[in-house]
């Protein structure tokens, strides 16, 4: 197994004169069309401008110290990046910053050279036909000598002439979008995709590929800087292997995506991630982080959150290690020690991650409500870790939580591996895995939960107070493989079904779309099975998937946001952790990697 990590480059000079006169919504003007080709608009090979310079900086001075620590612990990173400026300088502070050498790939280039679909772009493409500009002819050698650092020998074929001939074989470049039309197809056809999308399969099948596979390992690190479209398709098409896509390049300027390759599998470690630049003192780093939450238009958009670490995540934690089966010793002890109670609360820790959450995020809910006048919903299973996470918040947005009675864990005790099994049926005895609390009675609780519109008031939430019915829980995982077993899982999918099928309503979506300012925001607040299994599976369509010890990565408090219509669901970012100060980024790239605290022998963890 090897970790790859997705850089798209930072804002290039092309992306500002884009952004000036193409506003994504109408074409351009024949003036503002003159007035952009006169700004040098057509260049196909642009430079960062000075806002993507300081991006590209942020991610050195980001990531240096824990590319740094892999490195010292004896694992590899390679650096690789396409050939277009805005790309390898993205990644040239780094490289720079930990002495390593950018190795250009053949494969990585853009789709095409004039940036998203949409109005004018098809009329800009047809002009960089016309005056020669869709071609770069650089050589190999020539940008080697460019740029000393950028190794052009070990992965580009053509050493003599172009580094690239062709950057659409077999099609024109403007032929790569659906017409300006009276029916506003601002999208890819399926002919062109399909091009770019077999280059993206070769770069896929070179990662899983022997000859990768056995160079490096799991705790080794492959990097490759390129741009939105071509690794929106590697990621969506190719990497997650998505049945039904629409071509949507959403990653943003000098944002990472990281996934966990085999050479049969491919695992989501989080997607358009942007905590370095988020992190960023740099004032031309300007990001407004409720438009990272919710876009313009009027697509609804979801939240997934994962709650804060519960008492009982600490007794996982410190009894089983998802290698071994503990002794029953263990096990019994784990059950005194607060194991057997299928409703625990924040843990101490817990508490602080959703406090840093709530600070975190309140301005921009704020903003989204108040200046943007767009709806917010927050929903939570009926679990105390779950609706605990999102209180606060709720209660600054003067708004109620909403319990829903199928959002709860896939069981109540965490993670499958082994000692789990024996875990549970301990847990089982007495009915100690119930919880028969009723709607009626967890609103006198906290009266701000609202559970008169999804719950049953005078009788269980859950269906005869179980979270795994009508499953009994030694039947849940496989003793074997520490997965689920096949009864207990079609029940468990057809409940994130129907939640889907509820976020896809036409009563929710009415809604939450009835302000004529734009689609709103519903924020989830579950668990780390259950929404890695959403999001895998039910939204992302990956239909192999399947949760295991190692594969629910979602960490505590971490959040993924989704776009949601009445028939699609597009991903917008996946993991990711913005709100968390003291982010241990090496051992997030890297699992195994000794934390930051350890590495510099003890103290505080370093704040990145």
């Amino acid at each position: 197994m090897v970790r790859l990590l997705l850089v798209r480059h930072g804002h290039s000079a092309q992306n500002f004169i884009v952004n000036k006169y193409f506003n994504g919504k109408v074409p351009p003007t024949e003036e503002e069309m003159n007035n952009f080709v006169d700004e040098n608009g057509l260049e196909p090979n642009p430079t960062l401008s000075p806002q993507g310079e300081a991006q590209a900086k942020a991610l050195a001075e980001y990531f240096k110290v824990p590319f740094e620590r892999i490195k010292k612990e004896g694992n590899k990173i390679l650096l690789l990046s396409s050939f277009m400026q805005r790309a390898y300088k993205t990644l040239l502070p780094l490289a720079k910053a930990i002495s390593q050498d950018i190795y250009i790939h053949d494969e990585c280039h853009e789709v095409n050279t004039s940036g998203p679909p949409y109005p004018g772009m098809i009329k800009m493409a047809k002009l960089m036909a016309a005056n020669g500009k869709s071609i770069i002819n650089q050589s190999a050698k020539e940008l080697h000598e460019l740029e000393p650092r950028l190794n052009t020998t070990k992965y580009c074929k053509n050493q003599t002439g172009p580094i690239v001939k062709d950057f659409h074989p077999g099609i024109q470049q403007y032929e790569c979008y659906y017409p300006d039309d009276e029916n506003w197809k601002f999208g890819m056809p399926q002919n062109a995709l399909q091009i770019f999308a077999n280059r993206a399969a070769k770069l896929q099948a070179w990662l899983q590929s022997d000859e990768i596979q056995n160079q490096y390992g799991k705790n080794d690190l492959i990097v490759i800087a390129s741009h939105g479209a071509i690794l929106s398709i590697l990621s969506h098409m190719c990497l997650l292997g998505r049945n039904i896509w629409k071509f949507n390049p959403n990653l943003k300027n000098a944002s990472t995506s990281l996934f966990n390759i085999t050479a049969d599998r491919v695992e989501l470690g989080f997607y358009n991630n942007e905590h370095h630049l988020l992190r960023s003192s740099n004032p031309m780093i300007d990001i407004d982080l409720s438009s990272r939450l919710i876009s313009g238009g009027n697509k609804m958009h979801v939240m997934f959150l994962r709650h804060g670490e519960s008492t009982q995540n600490i007794l996982t934690g410190k009894y089983l290690d998802y290698k071994t089966v503990p002794t029953n010793d263990a096990i019994l002890k784990m059950m005194s020690e607060g194991g057997d109670n299928p409703n625990p609360e924040l843990s101490t820790n817990g508490r602080q991650q959703v406090s840093e959450f709530t600070s975190y995020y309140l301005n921009s809910f704020k903003t989204i409500i108040d200046d943007k006048n767009r709806k917010v919903k927050f929903c939570s299973t009926v679990l105390k870790r779950g609706w605990e996470s999102i209180l606060t918040l709720a209660k600054r947005c003067n708004s109620d939580v909403y319990i829903r009675p199928d959002l709860h864990e896939i069981t109540g005790h965490g993670k499958p591996g082994p000692g789990v099994i024996e875990w549970a049926k301990l847990w089982a005895i007495d009915n100690k895995d119930r919880l028969y609390q009723t709607g009626e009675e967890l609103h006198a609780v906290e009266p701000i939960l609202n559970t008169s519109k999804y719950c049953n008031l005078h009788s269980p939430i859950l269906t005869n107070g179980s979270l795994h019915y009508p499953i009994k829980i030694e039947d849940v995982y496989d003793p074997k493989t520490f997965g689920i077993q096949e009864p207990f899982w079609n029940v468990f999918i057809k409940r994130c079904e129907n939640v889907l099928a509820w976020l896809q309503s036409k009563e929710l979506q009415n809604e939450m779309n009835s302000n004529s300012t734009g689609g709103g925001l519903v924020v989830l607040s579950s668990h780390g099975g259950f929404l890695s299994v959403m999001s895998n599976n039910v939204i992302l369509g990956r239909d192999w998937w399947r949760p295991t010890s190692t594969l629910i990565n979602l960490n505590n408090t971490a959040t993924c946001i989704f776009e949601v219509t009445e028939n699609y669901c597009e991903l917008v970012s996946y993991g990711n952790e913005y709100h968390k100060d003291g982010l241990d980024m090496a051992n997030v790239l890297v699992k195994g990697i000794p934390s930051a605290n350890e590495a510099s022998g003890g103290g505080a963890v370093a704040k990145l």
